[in-house]
């Protein structure tokens, strides 16, 4: 009986130790392909960059009011933009390259779109508010978000400020 309770308590066969060899080799080599992906080196990729981040409408009335923010890649690949929401139903935006213009982008259902921009290259990220959709008056701060290829900053954000008199 001694004996055949130490056979079950270790690897009965050839076949188990050809697995867990087999295993720790996967487990090994997974980690290894992680690290080399994380080491890339990010400097070879689009990176997006906006100057002012933040605007301050100080106090308006109830009309829209809005304000347009520069977004430029300063990477050395292509910049993929993937899209773009607002954290409130008063707060749209629209990106401008050149003479094409995305849909604008709110809160929610927001179209899918893409756009490249190149190395050296910007656009104009207009942010609109409207004060309309508040019944109440007072200080507001919302938030835009732009989603990107960018590796070190996959979602980048600018707010805005306002006081609805």
């Amino acid at each position: 009986m001694k004996r055949a309770a130490l056979r079950r308590d270790r690897p009965s066969s050839y076949a188990d130790w050809r697995l867990a060899a087999v295993l720790v080799v996967v487990v090994l080599a997974a980690g290894i392909g992680l690290w080399a992906y994380e080491s890339r080196p990010v400097s070879a990729s689009g990176r997006i960059a906006i100057d002012q981040t933040s605007w301050n409408f100080g106090d308006i009335g109830q009309d829209v009011v809005s304000h347009t923010f520069r977004v430029r890649n300063a990477g050395t690949e292509s910049l993929r933009l993937e899209g773009i929401s607002t954290s409130c139903m008063c707060t749209s935006a629209a990106f401008t390259y050149g003479s094409a213009t995305s849909p604008r982008f709110g809160q929610h259902n927001n179209p899918p779109w893409q756009f490249v921009l190149e190395p050296g290259t910007e656009g104009l990220l207009t942010v609109f508010y409207d004060p309309t959709v508040h019944p109440e008056r007072g200080h507001f701060e919302r938030d835009v978000y732009i989603l990107s290829s960018d590796p070190l900053q996959r979602e980048a954000r600018v707010t805005i400020h306002v006081n609805e008199v």
